[in-house]
């Protein structure tokens, strides 16, 4: 299996868990720095070890950045 195989699931601002299972995941490959914004992760748990691919929602990490106030504005 490539990893064009694997699922893609949605990043947020929680830990990762897995989407099969519900257990952590540990990240086994990190891209999250680049500009694809992806993780590749593997579930914890023994009988699950579930695969998949992590990709940043730009627009909730958008909101988020507002809400917290990250963004200011330099017109005012």
């Amino acid at each position: 299996m490539g990893i064009k195989d694997l699922e893609i699931f949605l990043a947020n601002d929680q830990p990762t868990t897995c989407p099969k299972c519900g257990r952590r995941t540990t990240i086994i490959f990190d891209l999250s720095h680049s500009i694809l914004g992806t993780q590749i992760h593997e579930c914890y748990g023994e009988e699950c070890k579930f695969i998949f691919v992590t990709e940043e929602d730009e627009e909730f990490f958008l909101e988020l950045a507002i809400e917290n106030g990250d963004f200011i504005d330099d017109e005012s």
